[in-house]
């Protein structure tokens, strides 16, 4: 009798160890987790396990940040809505809902203010990924970048010039370049550009065709303008395929020179 008694007492605490071993086990899996992916920059935080999304979903993002910045884009065409912002050098991509804007048009070089927060959403195609991703809340415009203010000044349009034998650009990319070229005539400094925007009845125009430098494929936009009854180009634009980096070509130093 005695000694069942003594085997009973083993198998409970067989059984109770097994349990808390398991426990620890788990805690220990999200806290190394936990330390691999720090809360203060969750963005690139995605596990697949259940146990480690159910635990991560209890954590509660009340952290609301506010920063002023300089809006870049919006790109609507993936499976988020993107909205690209810089703050000196660095970028900043934040998500938002379609509504979030209220029918607001920001322009490249606007400085906003933005409140956004840290959310968490389930990765586009697999349900049991979680992304950490940071999610507009408000945005509001507090200055006019350059080209909100060359659009308020210049009525002077900017046509597309179009080699029909062997361009065959989408209308959507095509009003993608004319923003671009739009942007770099707000900003250039370039002398010969200034004489043309002060010049009544000019007319800017711009082409594109792509071409290799350095082992890199780049689309490269000509800004020229009609001069004497010939077009004269004013400023090359190169923009890379892949990156889509821009850069102003510097003929003295044949060197391609980034735009902000």
């Amino acid at each position: 009798m005695k000694t069942n008694l003594i085997l009973l007492f083993i198998l409970f605490y067989c059984v109770a160890c097994h349990n808390k071993s398991n426990k620890v086990k788990n805690v220990t899996n999200f806290e190394k987790i936990s330390n691999l992916h720090p809360l203060s920059d969750p963005t690139d935080l995605k596990k697949t396990t259940n146990d480690v999304n159910l635990s991560l979903q209890k954590i509660n993002f009340q952290n609301k940040q506010r920063d002023t910045v300089l809006f870049k884009e919006q790109n609507d065409d993936g499976d988020y809505f993107l909205f690209i912002v810089t703050q000196g050098k660095q970028e900043m991509t934040l998500i938002y809902n379609g509504n979030i804007l209220n029918g607001k048009n920001f322009l490249r070089g606007d400085k906003i203010i933005i409140e956004w927060e840290l959310d968490s959403i389930k990765n586009a195609g697999d349900d049991e990924v979680l992304d950490y991703v940071k999610r507009i809340r408000k945005v509001k415009k507090i200055e006019d970048g350059k080209l909100s203010l060359y659009r308020k000044e210049h009525n002077k349009p900017i046509e597309y010039v179009s080699n029909k034998e062997v361009d065959n650009y989408s209308q959507h990319f095509i009003n993608q370049v004319h923003n671009i070229v739009e942007y770099v005539v707000a900003n250039s400094k370039a002398e010969t550009l200034q004489r043309v925007l002060e010049t009544p009845n000019s007319t800017l125009f711009y082409s594109i065709s792509e071409i290799e430098k350095a082992n890199r494929m780049y689309y490269l936009y000509h800004i020229s303008s009609k001069m004497d009854g010939q077009l004269k180009d004013i400023q090359q634009i190169y923009q890379d395929v892949e990156r889509a980096s821009l850069f102003e070509y510097d003929a003295v130093t044949d060197s391609l020179v980034v735009i902000d």
